[in-house]
């Protein structure tokens, strides 16, 4: 069967068993438009011409209806908007009342003269210098803790010397004191790191002649650590060595890695007795007088 688009025209010649009895959506694939086709056997049938209304007769209704809408008078519409509502008097009383409040609060203004409250000191500066003292304080606790026992006798025993009948300063005058007695009322950083430093980390320290000597125990220490792990492993060895055969007997399955054990190591005595007999002999051909 063949297929026209109604869109474009474009015609496709397709099985009829493609399209079934009740009809399927088929598109284009020249412009893309779908539309709902009809099997051949199954086709609407066409409108009888007979059939159809006379669009003459319609017009005619048509005009008649128009004109007699026409001559009917046309309908009252009710207001577009709605009447404002009357708005609602205040009452006499209650104006009246609310005109006596105003007047009372404007008299109240009037005769309390400066709205602003003032406050009295609140002591702010005291409160600051006791902060500071306090900070000051805990400081020096913190450093003579660092120091030891020593540095805490000795504060303890200043104010004990220190004169009684001096006058104390005043508030304003530790306020004004110059930064260098600030920096010194705070604890020393170089200290403090050195104090928290671990004892493993901590290095010697500088001298006026330059660093203080490092402890020799430290090198020596290593070197006879490394010494004795050599020697540890050499006596292992030789033990294995001698003691192969014995091993090889007691535990069977060991007997084939001993075997080539021992193998290795008779094959370097082998090669280092060559060796020294080579260096002899070269040591007594280079001692032996030339002949004249």
């Amino acid at each position: 069967m063949r297929l026209t688009c109604p869109n474009c025209n474009a015609q496709y010649e397709v099985p009829v068993d493609v399209i079934p009895d009740a009809g399927r959506d088929v598109q284009c694939s020249n412009c893309g438009h779908t539309w709902f086709q009809h099997h051949p056997d199954h086709a609407p049938e066409a409108e009888d011409p007979d059939d159809l209304p006379d669009p003459v007769a319609d017009d005619a209704d048509f005009e008649d209806d128009l004109a007699d809408a026409e001559a009917a008078p046309p309908q009252a519409t009710g207001p577009e908007t709605p009447p404002t509502a009357r708005r609602r008097g205040l009452d006499p009383s209650v104006a009246e009342v609310l005109r006596e409040e105003a007047e009372r609060e404007a008299k109240a203004r009037r005769a309390g003269g400066d709205p602003l409250e003032s406050q009295p000191e609140l002591g702010l500066d005291s409160a600051a210098e006791t902060e500071e003292e306090r900070r000051a304080r805990q400081a020096r606790e913190r450093m003579a803790k660092m120091r030891g026992p020593a540095a805490t006798e000795a504060s303890d025993r200043a104010p004990e010397t220190a004169p009684d009948d001096g006058p104390s300063p005043a508030p304003r005058a530790e306020r004004a004191a110059s930064p260098s007695s600030r920096s010194e009322m705070l604890p020393d950083i170089e200290e403090i790191n050195q104090t928290l430093r671990a004892a493993t980390d901590r290095r010697p320290a500088e001298t006026p002649e330059g660093r203080a000597p490092e402890d020799p125990g430290q090198e020596s220490g290593g070197f006879s650590r490394g010494l004795a792990i050599g020697i540890l492993i050499a006596v292992l060895a030789l033990a294995l060595y001698i003691f192969a055969a014995p091993i090889a007997e007691a535990v069977p399955a060991l007997a084939p890695a001993l075997d080539a054990y021992v193998a290795q190591v008779n094959d370097l005595r082998v090669w280092l007795q060559v060796a020294l007999e080579r260096l002899g002999e070269m040591i007594g051909g280079a001692a032996a007088p030339a002949p004249e």
